[in-house]
């Protein structure tokens, strides 16, 4: 069993027995790091493919492949005992990558992940969770990506202070207090694109990858991430940010 395996048979197992909400909440310290090494040319080929990135060998890797990369590292920090929020059905709601400078698919590359802040939620509770990642001691790409657990509030102030949904509040009461968000782009996407990117990336969200697994955790069949706000920025190695209605 690999170690992203391990992890979600580790997070089915724990996740019934977290309560999130708790006013005593805290994030486990640690940081995790695998050791440097180049990123595997099949698996970064398939990555290239599915997400349409140009493919030629020689070029650096595309902005969000470290992600990938230390995404068994995040799993397995998220599913351990002292993690507060039940893993199963987490809703990954945006992230912000910043690449320092370019990355070469030769180069030995560090990931670290850590747990860096619970905050309330209009929704639920989210944790930001960091990774950077170094060649030779060097930063040279870092994100932060939010993470949401859905569950019920007590009507208490949100991020930054706004007023949160009423306990019990159903979906078209807490859509009616959430501020509109400009669209800023829209894609039609095959309803197997989940299945297929799971099998590359090892990110198997149950609510992408089928209408059945979906609708288990509450989403319409055939979910996709709304992309309200976000797109490359400029600058040295590249930035991006992102964000989805949720």
């Amino acid at each position: 069993m690999t170690s992203l395996s391990a992890s979600l048979v580790r997070g089915a197992v724990t996740s019934p027995f977290k309560h999130p909400g708790r006013a005593d909440a805290t994030l486990p310290t640690d940081r995790l790091t695998l050791p440097a090494a180049p990123a595997a040319p099949g698996p970064l080929a398939a990555y290239r493919r599915i997400c349409g990135f140009p493919a030629p060998e020689s070029r650096p890797l595309p902005l969000p492949y470290p992600h990938v990369l230390a995404f068994p590292l995040a799993m397995r920090l998220m599913t351990g005992r002292d993690f507060p929020l039940p893993v199963v059905g987490l809703v990954h709601t945006w992230i912000e990558i910043t690449g320092h400078r370019p990355v070469q698919p030769g180069e030995a590359l560090e990931p670290t992940v850590y747990a860096a802040e619970l905050t309330a939620h209009r929704r639920g509770t989210e944790v930001t969770m960091v990774t950077e990642a170094r060649v030779g001691g060097e930063l040279v790409w870092e994100s932060r990506s939010g993470y949401l657990s859905r569950h019920a509030t007590k009507g208490g102030a949100g991020p930054k202070g706004e007023e949160g949904p009423k306990a019990g509040a159903g979906p078209k009461a807490e859509e009616a207090q959430a501020p509109a968000l400009p669209a800023v782009a829209e894609w039609r996407l095959p309803g197997d694109l989940g299945r297929r990117y799971g099998a590359v990336s090892g990110d198997r969200n149950p609510i992408h990858l089928h209408p059945l697994t979906a609708r288990l955790f509450g989403f319409p069949p055939g979910h996709r991430a709304r992309h309200v706000d976000g797109g490359p920025l400029p600058g040295r190695g590249g930035r991006w940010a992102g964000r989805t209605r949720r």
